[in-house]
């Protein structure tokens, strides 16, 4: 056999591959995708409700376990993403002991999420700007949603941001 010919079907193997791997990858993303907005809907649905005791997190659990998502108590809420990964709406973001500090114009203010954790959900994504759904905020146990954070005018503490995942026996329901 030619090596031309043996070449090409080298190469023919390699697209048809890349283009299965490409397809599962977009349907694991579209799953994935609708996860986060079911996550979503679900906190929007309940704004100003009390979720659970009205604790931060008790938001993030009910959401997770009503949509069978897979999680580790008390606050891995899915798949830790990385500091290269984008956040996207629905994900889940943790805050630890995080103070922000901001100043637009002649106007300036400071807030902290977490003492020592706050947990909420991301509902809008403008650059380094969240705006983010979640109960518990300044004694008010409630779903509220609107709190705008820059990540870029934290000014001590830490954040994780999860990614909602299924858990395998709901992810194989039609």
């Amino acid at each position: 056999m030619e090596r031309s010919t043996v070449m090409r079907g080298i190469v023919s193997s390699l697209i048809i591959l890349g283009l299965f791997l490409s397809l599962a990858s977009t349907e694991t993303q579209a799953k994935c995708h609708d996860l986060n907005r079911q996550i979503l809907a679900y906190a929007k649905s309940k704004t100003g409700q009390r979720v659970g005791r009205g604790e931060c997190w008790d938001l993030a659990q009910a959401a997770l376990d009503y949509h069978k998502a897979s999680w580790k108590r008390p606050f891995a809420f899915g798949e830790r993403l990385g500091s290269h990964d984008i956040p996207r709406v629905g994900d889940i973001i943790q805050f630890e002991n995080t103070q922000i500090s901001w100043r637009r114009g002649n106007s300036w203010g400071t807030m902290t999420l977490g003492d020592p954790h706050h947990t909420a959900i991301i509902c809008e994504i403008n650059g380094s700007e969240l705006q983010l759904i979640h109960q518990n905020v300044q004694g008010v146990r409630k779903v509220v949603a609107g709190t705008k954070v820059n990540l870029r005018e934290i000014v001590s503490g830490t954040y994780t941001i999860y990614r909602p995942v299924r858990c395998a026996a709901s992810a194989q329901k039609p």
